[in-house]
């Protein structure tokens, strides 16, 4: 708190520590070469579906995460925000890009990712 500044929100300064916190902490473990958490790890219950459902379910989520892992970490972070519900123009103060930037992004990385999706899951490199 001592290095808050006043220059953005307390949640946006919030954000960008814990954001800078998070991708030091990913930097340290790739240079140790651990591997990233996968979804297998991540508690996935749906409780309001049936059995078939819920593997489907489980199944895509599983998918599109690792797709997403496979991003660099600056689209990766956009997205992860997009997906926390965060605005274009709240991302924008996080990552300190320009929100129609954020927009363009976010927009670019939903295509690829659903023609990942779609094909099967392959390296995702925004274009």
């Amino acid at each position: 708190m001592a290095r808050f500044d006043h220059r953005c929100s307390l949640r946006t300064w919030g954000f960008r520590v814990a954001n800078n916190v998070g991708v030091s902490h990913l930097i340290q473990r790739r240079r140790n070469t651990e591997r990233l958490v996968s979804l297998e790890t991540l508690d996935t219950s749906f409780t309001s579906v049936d059995g078939c459902a819920q593997s489907d379910i489980a199944l895509s989520a599983a998918k599109l995460i690792e797709l997403i892992q496979q991003l660099k970490p600056v689209d990766r972070q956009v997205m992860v925000l997009y997906l926390e519900g965060e605005s274009a123009e709240q991302i924008a103060e996080i990552t300190s890009f320009s929100a129609s930037n954020i927009s363009t992004k976010v927009h670019r990385i939903k295509r690829l990712l659903s023609r990942q999706f779609m094909e099967g899951a392959g390296h995702a490199t925004p274009g």
